[in-house]
């Protein structure tokens, strides 16, 4: 091997100077090298995969920590990008090759696609030395939870519980028990044990929803749907619907005024859905308008309208997903808020909604299931067309309400104006 002496004097004599031979044979000749040794990989969405299911088919980041130790091996030729990161297990190349990797630096990423599913997959990390001095090191990424191979679902089980409602749903025309056997059906997949899942339903999952923001939704309905139904019982809702029946004399004006007050009762989408129907249902039945259409006018003037004003309850929980994804990217130019309002404008399902709702108010034109519960409304002379009743009468159905107004007593629109 030659010294770094003898290669200067080489240079000089075939005509180098001895300043730029020495130059040359520092970057040349022998150096020692330092070897990589991993600390650490995640694998990551949207979140870390570390602690989270993992599905087959998607491209997630994945992401090798390592530090360096001295190492007595030593090389000819320095080269930066003499270390190359691959993987290997049951995952796809990754696109673009093998990545490069310098040495000193602390970490590296790589794109990780899991290939198949329906049991424990490996990824494994690997970095080789081009040179041969540096032993080639591995590290296999494993489930942060079990500190075992990661169970890999396949991406289409996440569509199971959305179908299984859609199912359920209308065949039970119950909507608590398909929202809860497709929960429970989640956590069954996750578990794969049906009594597992439901015991991490009722044990642990539900009750840590409950405890965030599902918890304050709940109490909020429970009480709003308290204040609905004295209302209903003391006859309040019954005097507002006769005092604004007074002036609300054809369909289509009772149409537009459950629209505009959609508008009004802007601060929540839940109070603006219990509110307005529960006000203008009266006034609606009296106009022979179906309570399909109703329900319809009342649905898409409650969430877009909650959703495109400044002062609402969806601003918290919505600034509050604006600012963690802004974190997350490292974006300070502006505040959530300022963010939300720039957001106003591309809203496009509410304000597509609101016109597509005002224009089917001032056209009156209803077609497939809507145009037959319409016509089924306007046929019937009494009224008793605005609801599907089966074989009951009108009188009979409401009878089997869950909460209606006590007999007996007064119409007072007083009894609902106030507590709303």
């Amino acid at each position: 091997m030659i010294n770094l002496r003898a290669c200067s004097a080489l240079l000089v004599l075939l005509g180098f100077g001895a300043a730029s031979s020495v130059d040359v044979c520092s970057n040349w000749m022998v150096a020692p090298s330092s070897c990589p040794e991993f600390t650490g990989a995640t694998i990551k969405g949207k979140e870390d995969r570390s602690s989270a299911e993992i599905l087959s088919g998607i491209n997630f980041a994945g992401s090798v920590s390592f530090e360096w130790k001295a190492s007595n091996a030593t090389i000819a030729l320095p080269n930066a990008t003499r270390f190359t990161l691959s993987l290997s297990g049951d995952v796809a190349p990754p696109k673009g090759g093998d990545v490069k990797m310098a040495e000193g630096a602390e970490s590296a990423n790589i794109p990780v696609m899991f290939t198949s599913s329906g049991g424990y997959k490996t990824a494994i990390f690997i970095i080789t030395d081009s040179t041969g001095a540096c032993p080639t090191v591995q590290h296999t990424f494993k489930d942060a939870r079990t500190e075992a191979l990661p169970y890999v679902f396949d991406k289409g089980v996440v569509l199971i519980p959305f179908i299984i409602v859609f199912i359920i749903v209308p065949l039970t025309q119950n909507v608590f028990f398909g929202l809860g056997f497709a929960a429970w059906l989640c956590r069954t997949i996750i578990a794969r044990d049906p009594w597992i899942g439901f015991l991490d339903l009722f044990g642990r999952a539900l009750n840590e929803e409950i405890k965030g923001y599902l918890g304050e939704i709940m109490i909020f309905m429970f009480l709003l749907g308290g204040v609905v139904g004295g209302c209903v019982r003391s006859g309040g809702i019954q005097g507002l619907g006769e005092m604004a029946s007074a002036y609300i004399k054809d369909s289509f004006l009772a149409m537009m005024v459950t629209y505009l007050l959609g508008w009004a009762v802007f601060c929540d989408d839940y109070a603006n859905t219990v509110i307005v129907g529960s006000v203008v249902r009266g006034v609606t039945d009296k106009m022979h308008l179906s309570r399909e259409k109703l329900s319809f006018i009342v649905d898409c003037t409650s969430s877009p309208i909650a959703g495109l004003m400044p002062l609402s309850t969806w601003i918290a929980y919505e600034l509050t997903l604006i600012r963690d994804a802004a974190a997350s990217i490292g974006y300070t130019q502006e505040t959530e808020y300022i963010i939300f309002i720039s957001s106003i404008g591309k809203r496009f399902y509410a304000w597509f909604m609101l016109f597509f709702v005002f224009w089917n108010c001032v056209l009156c034109v209803d077609w497939g299931p809507m145009y037959v519960a319409e016509k089924r409304a306007r046929a019937a002379g009494d009224g008793s067309g605005v609801v599907n009743t089966g074989d009951k009468s009108i009188q009979d159905w409401e009878e089997d309400q869950p909460i209606r107004m006590k007999k007996n007593i007064p119409a007072r629109w007083f009894n609902a104006f106030i507590p709303f």
